[in-house]
């Protein structure tokens, strides 16, 4: 018994330090486009969202994936800066390999990581990527075939994994899934995961903070589209092409560092031309609608946990 709850501790550690580093990673990834200022404001939303302090204690592989993905988008970023050495480049390919490795979420990762090379002509960097990389992937995706695990891509095309009965689903019913999971993950698991559940207006913030971030984002891609730019678009694909049973804020974290940050992008660049003072209230208005109702919820399961402890 006291070596299980040893080990349950290590891995609840885990979670939690991992939550940290994603929030300081956060942070040193968005001070880089936004300042240290604006970066602050968007670590802090990471920080007392929701659906991220409340997966920080469980013993799940979603914040060692977020950490990973994010050390491996701040890296690969930074590779890409005058004089910057081979070691941004390799830390960002090795984080984007363990990402993988933790999640097989992670793949739109490796992707964008590898189209990003291709479009900077790294043919080099590239072709190193694809053995380092690929030789592991393809060993892994062997590996699990013939231990009788590869039935999850399968799951995939059924209507409803958790009934099969319903059958396989075709063209237009994944068509109609992308529908449901578009409305499922901007109407209510994004904000959800944000505020928490059955916060008034959840519908309205969702809705908001997508707007801004799609903005944020076209103006980013419209520059020069980095690993992030790359990133945002095929995972979003991902996880609304599966099935809606599986939808759920859980799978939404690693967008929230992104949605923040370009969100905050796409007030800053547009404001700030009528004056730097309206960007910025408008900015801590923006985060303070956010914040205050994810605190909120934050100290009410605090005390929830104190009244079960006691």
């Amino acid at each position: 018994h006291v070596a299980g709850a040893r080990t349950w501790g290590a891995f609840k550690a885990v979670a939690v330090l991992s939550t940290l580093g994603a929030v300081a990673l956060t942070f040193l990834w968005a001070e880089r486009r936004l300042g240290a200022v604006w970066a602050a404001g968007v670590a802090l939303l990471l920080g007392v969202s929701s659906a991220v302090v409340y997966y920080s204690h469980w013993i799940l592989s979603d914040p060692t994936f977020v950490v990973l993905t994010l050390l491996a988008l701040w890296a690969l970023e930074g590779s890409d800066e005058d004089g910057a050495g081979r070691g941004w480049l390799v830390l960002g390919v090795a984080a984007a390999g363990l990402a993988y490795f933790t999640r097989s979420a992670g793949l739109p990762l490796v992707v964008a990581l590898a189209v990003w090379l291709g479009l900077r002509r790294r043919w080099r960097a590239l072709a190193a990527t694809a053995v380092a990389l690929g030789v592991p992937m393809l060993l892994w995706s062997l590996r699990a075939r013939g231990a009788g695990q590869g039935e999850y891509g399968s799951e995939f095309w059924m209507v409803d994994p958790y009934d099969p009965a319903k059958g396989r689903v075709g063209l237009v019913g994944l068509v109609g899934r992308v529908g449901e999971n578009l409305v499922g993950y901007v109407g209510t698991h994004v904000p959800g995961g944000v505020l928490g559940a059955d916060r008034p207006l959840l519908g309205a913030l969702g809705v908001a903070l997508c707007l801004a971030a799609a903005v944020g984002w076209a103006r980013a891609l419209r520059r020069r589209p980095g690993p992030a730019e790359l990133f945002l678009p095929l995972y979003t694909g991902l996880i609304l092409v599966w099935p809606a049973v599986w939808s759920g804020d859980r799978f939404a974290l690693p967008l929230y560092p992104l949605l923040f940050l370009y969100a905050a992008l796409a007030v800053r660049d547009l404001l700030s031309p009528r004056g730097r003072a309206l960007a910025g209230g408008v900015g801590a208005a923006a985060f303070l609608v956010v914040v205050l109702p994810a605190l909120r919820t934050w100290t009410g399961s605090v005390q929830e946990a104190s009244a079960c402890g006691s």
